[in-house]
């Protein structure tokens, strides 16, 4: 197939790639968390924590840290979580960590994958199990 010289070819990146090694700072206006207690793989309590603080860091490993303050008073919210990458190319795959409930750690694993990744901004929607019946999901939005 003959290409037009008004064509321009531009490099495609893998969507579930990860952006270039470095710190990126969550974006507080560009991210929501919601926890919920289901019932049969379906929701009957949610609330939204509001997230206060979080990083992502690309490096060997590539950790993931938030910090949330907030919800429903039925739901036990996490205030904070870390969980670190164990690579598995391609893709941002699963982060296994610890969620801070108030005086208690539990283990926490999340299935992230990546949105939208550049040189300078990583979108990630993620979700997994908090303990008990209570389920995370999160979409944020990470810059340098």
């Amino acid at each position: 197939m003959a290409v037009d010289s008004d064509t321009a070819v531009l490099p495609v990146r893998l969507v579930n790639g990860l952006p270039p090694a470095g710190t990126y700072g969550l974006r507080l206006d560009r991210c929501v968390a919601e926890v919920s207690v289901r019932l049969l793989g379906r929701p009957l309590i949610r609330t939204r924590p509001r997230l206060t603080g979080g990083n992502l860091v690309v490096g060997e490993p590539t950790t993931l840290e938030l910090d949330l303050r907030g919800g429903a008073r039925r739901l036990r919210v996490p205030t904070t979580i870390e969980v670190t990458h164990i690579p598995r190319p391609p893709g941002l795959g699963t982060f296994e960590g610890l969620a801070r409930v108030g005086d208690e750690t539990h283990p926490l694993v999340l299935r992230v994958r990546a949105v939208h990744v550049d040189d300078d901004t990583a979108v990630l929607a993620a979700s997994g199990a908090l303990f008990g019946r209570s389920h995370l999901e999160l979409a944020a939005e990470f810059t340098r």
